[in-house]
């Protein structure tokens, strides 16, 4: 989805891993599970996955063109 936000469709160039930073002991997949909040709160989701996703890619690409990332205070 990231990808796609910025029209890059074959990840394959863009993505790779360094077995260095690999730990065989994780899960392989971890989910969230809202049923609690849903149940006890009556929460609901304002914003899908997909949109957060978007969201954030875009706020980065403005980080980036901002040149903030270079100031003392970003960090």
């Amino acid at each position: 989805m990231a990808f796609d936000e910025v029209g890059i469709a074959d990840v394959a160039g863009h993505v790779r891993q360094d077995p260095a930073f690999m730990r065989p002991a994780d899960v392989v997949e971890l989910r969230g599970d809202s049923t609690k909040a849903r149940e006890d709160l009556g929460w609901e989701p304002t914003t899908s996955f997909e949109e957060i996703i978007r969201r954030m890619v875009r706020a980065d690409i403005a980080r980036l063109s901002s040149g903030i990332e270079e100031s003392p205070d970003y960090l």
